[in-house]
């Protein structure tokens, strides 16, 4: 008995099945739904069209975060928003795969309530992140510390300091994240708040007053470079200019100045390299290190490192030198006081000007200078002589001048009431020499009999028509 019922509903299921199977093939069976849309009685095509038209429709949806007042603009494609799955063409499968029972049930399921596939949302991180920290974060209202400059009577004058509001990144990716994902009804535009907090002055008004007299100041001109040696000395000025130091902290130019590129306001301009004068991206900034070095000396701070060019320099004394040098050579220096120094820097009538203000703790009677003491004269070796066909014989130019070099020694000489009681070795430098390199013209010599170009008895000729 029970064998014949089961025979009868097993027939009945396959007349069933046999019966909706002769109705469409391709059609997806009533009571269908992705994320609503009703897909019932549609075709495999028309439903996979009908979501795919609704997920772009949803990827244009425009995406607004506030950031202090400035609306920041995207949409949810801009920010990678996607489905991680797609359900059409599974809807259409349905009742179709499987057993006589399985597929019976999927059936009598979807006719007795409605079967809804939900999609899944993710986004693409990348993206997200970006938006925020680039788009987003380009409205941050950053804190302005106080400034400290020197005005026409010597005298310091104080710029008060200003909060801020800058976007929490992470906790702001997050809000998004879960607004849209979670929020969202999906049938409006999208407005989130980003998650802002205040950003505090790090050097404030109220500690400049700590910071009025003049520790140490120095000058340097470069009246004789050209325009783009100028702009990196500007540059590197402003880059540093208005940094300060609390106790203890430590003070890098390399660090201030870095990247040493194009995007970050440098030129081509000279520098040395293997002994001779290159082109390089952000030439001179050496001098506007060796112009800070000179007043913390003048500002007693201690000097933690400092390395010497190759060769000699024209704007300071052999010894007073600071190179600056990818990572290997930097100028840094350490507040040695028990109060904060503020750093000012200043370009104008191609001079650069270093000022460190603080708290003065040093008696009026005593004074400081930086003594050079030449050890030992190195001579350059002869000229470096390259021959061009190009130009005529018997003219030419100077590329490069020679260098003398030097083994130096400087001292701190400390004098109270203008008598000398101390002498103490602050630093060793050498200094490379290096030979003249001249270019001769060869255009229209005799060849001699081996065949070459007659050999240059002398180029002191060529040294005059370099200098006419």
């Amino acid at each position: 008995m029970v064998k014949k019922w089961i025979a009868v509903l097993v027939c009945s299921i396959g007349s069933f099945l046999i019966s909706a199977d002769t109705q469409a093939a391709d059609v997806i069976r009533e009571g269908v739904y992705i994320d609503g849309i009703d897909i019932g009685g549609l075709t495999k095509q028309a439903a996979k069209q009908t979501e795919e038209e609704y997920l772009q429709k949803l990827s244009e949806t425009a995406v607004t975060v506030d950031v202090n007042g400035h609306a920041v603009r995207t949409s949810l494609a801009g920010l990678g928003y996607h489905a991680e799955e797609t359900y059409a063409k599974k809807a259409a499968k349905l009742g179709k795969e499987g057993n006589l029972i399985e597929r019976y049930m999927e059936i009598a399921d979807a006719e007795q309530k409605a079967l809804v596939y939900e999609h899944t949302f993710s986004f693409d991180e990348e993206r997200l992140e970006a938006f925020v920290s680039e788009e987003c974060a380009a409205y941050n209202i950053e804190a302005v510390n106080a400034t400290i400059h020197q005005d026409r009577d010597g005298n310091a004058q104080i710029t008060k300091s200003e909060s801020g509001s800058v976007i929490v990144e992470n906790e702001t990716i997050e809000k998004i994240k879960r607004t849209i994902l979670e929020d969202w009804d999906k049938s409006s535009a999208i407005v989130i708040p980003a998650i802002l907090v205040e950003d505090m002055p790090a050097f404030t008004a109220e500690t400049a007053k700590d910071c009025t007299e003049l520790l140490g100041s120095f000058t340097t001109s470069y009246q004789s470079s050209n325009a783009n040696r100028c702009e990196n000395l500007s540059n590197a000025a402003q880059l540093i200019n208005g940094s300060f130091l609390y106790p203890g902290q430590e003070f890098s130019v390399y660090k201030a100045l870095y990247p040493i590129t194009e995007k970050n306001g440098f030129k081509s301009a000279g520098s040395y390299a293997d002994g001779k004068v290159v082109e390089s991206i952000g030439g001179g900034v050496c001098q506007a290190s060796t112009t800070l070095y000179n007043a913390a000396l003048a500002a007693e701070l201690e000097i933690t490192q400092r390395n010497p060019h190759s060769m000699v320099v024209g704007y300071v004394e052999p010894g007073m030198d600071a190179a600056i040098a990818g990572t290997y050579k930097d100028l840094k220096f350490v507040n040695n006081l028990n109060t904060p120094v503020y750093i000012e820097a200043v370009t104008e009538k191609k001079t650069i000007t270093f000022r460190i203000w603080g708290k003065e703790i040093r008696e009026k009677n005593r004074t400081i200078r930086y003594v050079p003491e030449i050890l030992e004269t190195l001579k350059p070796g002869e000229d470096v002589v390259t021959f061009d066909p190009d130009i005529q014989a018997g003219n030419g130019y100077i590329a490069q001048d020679s260098h003398q070099g030097y083994k130096v020694n400087l001292y701190k000489v400390v004098s109270v009431d203008g008598e000398e009681e101390e002498r103490e070795l602050v630093s060793y430098s050498e200094y490379a020499a290096s030979p003249r390199y001249v270019v001769a013209g060869t255009k229209g010599k005799k060849k001699d009999d081996s065949g070459g170009q007659e050999k240059e008895d002398s180029v002191d000729g060529l040294e005059e028509a370099a200098e006419s």
